[in-house]
């Protein structure tokens, strides 16, 4: 997988930052011109016609994908089931 992402999206060649970057991201090499700080994307872009630099800032929120998800009803089940041994099982010490 990564080296998909590398041939396609050249992942490798975006730098990634700190909170350092971010506040120095005007002072970014003029070759750079997509980069991650700890919580934001930029891209930055020059005009083909007036020379002008033109950045975007993106906040980069955080993925879920691959979070656990609970599932109520296994979890209700399995609440069900213990209470039903443990009534079991003090049934079971009451009648020895």
């Amino acid at each position: 997988i990564l080296r998909f992402l590398c041939k396609q999206y050249k992942i490798h060649k975006i730098p990634i930052g700190n909170q350092h970057t971010y506040d120095n991201s005007d002072r970014v090499p003029p070759n750079i011109t997509k980069f991650f700080t700890e919580n934001h994307l930029f891209t930055i872009r020059v005009s083909s016609y007036s020379g002008i630099k033109s950045s975007s800032t993106r906040e980069i929120s955080s993925a879920n994908l691959l979070a656990n998800s609970l599932d109520a009803e296994q979890i209700n089940s399995l609440r069900n089931q213990l209470a039903e041994l443990q009534s079991t099982e003090s049934m079971n010490r009451g009648s020895i």
